[in-house]
């Protein structure tokens, strides 16, 4: 994790088309003081585990069913913005304010149905036809569905050769620590590798291992099998909302041909300095936030400003300001 924050220090110091505005961070600093935490983040703070009636959208049991679960929906995470999509659950049509509650939900039905997504021999020879059935819709098209499909049969491939098929002897190797966790999703499964290179120096970000494990923590609410330590050591999950909210408070200002190269839809391709500096711009956002709340006398982690954050846009609706639009399999 330390070695995620100097990379993205060091990019953040050198860039030349995005940084970080102090007015503008000193005065999000105290709005966040300002925001309560949303229902879901208040119950997890307080320890409450999910259910399926506190929780409508994700899987949850309380087995190890749920770490498969999770794991294969961070697994497919990922670029949500090319088509828009809803799933229809129990009633109810997900996916017009956030896309990833309709892939998370879509999930979830498998489950629930007896899908035996949660067997690794079964996800690793997961067929096309059966994919598209699981995540059917009710409205448009899951987007970059090879893609995903992929990263789904790599969880089954390296579970059934790597972890005797379960899921749950991922956080047994890693002595259930958040970050050791993180530093194994990403060294062996091939859907969780996430690494950015700057001037020649490597740029670790890992934003879909660390929201694993996050997100496992939360369902959980940090008991029985999803109990994990040093949660507080992970840095935010840079992906393309975060820095859409930070621009849009003025946090983040990029230079004037980016502005332009964003607002005209313009593909950043996977890698590009742009991109780069964004995202490391970004968890170093999140990083002098955290520093700016604890002066205050308010401990929050970086995970826990990003949530904060996240909830934020949402309450909100959708902000004026596009995000920056880069096809990839890493958020």
């Amino acid at each position: 994790m330390q070695e995620i924050r100097r990379a993205a220090a060091m990019v953040a110091e050198q860039s030349q088309q995005v940084r970080i505005d102090s007015a503008g961070l000193e005065r999000l600093a105290a709005d966040l003081k300002l925001i309560n935490p949303p229902v879901w983040l208040a119950a997890y703070l307080a320890g409450d585990p999910a259910g399926p009636e506190k929780d409508p959208v994700h899987f949850f049991d309380g087995s190890e069913k749920t770490i498969t679960y999770m794991l294969v929906l961070d697994a497919i995470n990922f670029c949500f913005w090319p088509t828009d999509f809803t799933v229809e659950y129990k009633g109810q049509e997900f996916g017009r304010d956030s896309r990833y509650r309709a892939v998370a939900v879509a999930l979830r039905r498998a489950f629930e149905e007896g899908i035996p997504l949660w067997r690794a021999d079964y996800l690793q020879t997961l067929t096309p036809e059966d994919f598209k059935d699981i995540f059917r819709t009710s409205s448009g098209q899951v987007p970059l569905l090879e893609q995903r499909l992929t990263n789904i049969q790599n969880i089954g491939q390296v579970l059934t050769e790597r972890f005797h098929g379960q899921a749950i002897n991922i956080l047994t190797e890693a002595n259930c620590h958040a970050p050791d966790v993180v530093r194994l999703v990403q060294r062996e499964f091939v859907a969780y590798r996430d690494e950015r290179s700057y001037q020649g120096q490597r740029f670790p970000v890992l934003k879909r291992a660390q929201i694993f494990v996050s997100d496992l923590a939360m369902l959980f609410g940090n008991r029985g099998l999803g109990q994990l330590t040093g949660l507080d050591e992970l840095t935010c999950f840079a992906d393309y909302r975060l820095p859409q909210f930070l621009r849009a408070r003025g946090v983040l200002v990029y230079s004037a041909e980016l502005d332009q190269r964003i607002a005209a839809g313009e593909i950043l391709p996977e890698g590009c300095q742009a991109e780069v500096e964004i995202r490391a711009n970004t968890i170093q956002t999140i990083e002098l936030l955290r520093s700016l709340v604890a002066k205050s006398g308010q401990q929050q982690s970086a995970r826990e400003i990003d949530y904060l954050i996240w909830e934020e846009r949402v309450r909100l609706g959708e902000l004026t300001v596009p995000h920056h639009r880069t096809l990839t399999t890493a958020y």
